[in-house]
């Protein structure tokens, strides 16, 4: 089974990574900076948090791909674009203050083993997730944007 933000060792695996992760450090591809892509992350880890149960129905392609990605050993490609709906990098690119964002990327994603999820959430690619299913693609997202910065 994959690594998820459910349990302890992928959270430990994410924040043994993070702590690596300096200010200047360069994106292999994108165009976010290190200070960006942590603000982004914990965006998404926010809305995760504050989740809202789903009673949307998944699409024949929703399910296709999130058993894909759940399923087979498949990485989120580079360069790909977080769907139109949901815009994550924060408002407000010109405070960057990366250790703060990177204390904060800490503190969410130790909050996720023990956070209780509603039975479904609506992902925008992969339609409805429950829990466990959230904690791989979350792992697999963190995962996707810190080797995006080598760590």
């Amino acid at each position: 089974m994959k690594l998820n933000l459910h349990n302890q060792d992928g959270v430990n695996d994410l924040i043994y990574r993070v702590l690596k992760l300096s200010a200047s450090a360069k994106p292999r591809w994108g165009s976010m900076d290190a200070t960006e892509m942590l603000q982004h992350c914990n965006a998404a880890n926010k809305l995760l948090l504050q989740g809202i149960e789903s009673t949307r129905k998944s699409s024949f392609r929703q399910k296709a791909l999130k058993n894909a990605f759940l399923y087979l050993p498949i990485k989120f490609p580079r360069n790909i674009k977080a769907p139109k709906t949901l815009k994550l990098i924060a408002s407000d690119k010109h405070v960057k203050d990366f250790e703060k964002e990177k204390e904060l990327y800490i503190e969410l994603i130790s909050q996720l083993p023990a956070h209780q999820f509603p039975s479904y959430l609506f992902h925008p690619v992969f339609g409805n997730l429950n829990s466990k299913q959230w904690g791989v693609i979350n792992w697999m997202h963190m995962d996707h944007h810190l080797r995006q910065f080598n760590v």
